[in-house]
């Protein structure tokens, strides 16, 4: 009898935070945040249209999408304004996520991102190789390409 009680505290004290956040209502931030991680632009777009500006984050939410390389909702959210790329980056580089830190980093953006060395040292903290030497090899090409400009002036 003693065991069956023991059990059930067990059963109940794993499934409790399960209940917990699931009945806790979420706010339009943490809704945006899950969207935008999961790549689901659709839910991301109605998020901001139906959120005010001011109880949602599209940075924060840039960077959740970056953690898991979701760039059709990397890119909406840069296209909604969305403005801290290197943030994004620096999480992409953690999780090794390459094709994140590719979109992130490229010439094509307005605006890329800028903090290569921040993301690099992160990738490498995070054993994340793959990452480290994309952004160590692009921070190589902008040297020689800053070298090069002054070579011609």
């Amino acid at each position: 009898m003693r065991g069956v009680r023991t059990d059930r505290k067990m059963v109940w004290a794993l499934f409790a935070p399960l209940l917990l956040a699931l009945s806790t209502p979420r706010t339009p931030r943490s809704a945006l945040n899950s969207a935008a991680g999961a790549g689901d632009v659709r839910a991301v777009r109605k998020i901001i249209l139906e959120s005010p500006l001011v109880t949602i984050d599209l940075n924060a939410a840039l960077a959740c999408a970056a953690k898991r390389s979701q760039i059709s909702a990397m890119e909406f959210l840069v296209d909604t304004g969305a403005t801290d790329l290197d943030r994004a980056l620096v999480q992409a580089a953690i999780r090794n996520q390459m094709m994140a830190c590719r979109w992130l980093i490229s010439e094509e953006r307005y605006a890329p991102a800028k903090q290569l060395q921040a993301a690099q040292l992160a990738a490498a903290a995070a054993a994340a190789s793959d990452a480290e030497w994309l952004l160590l090899s692009k921070r190589l090409e902008v040297k020689r390409k800053r070298d090069t400009e002054d070579d011609l002036f």
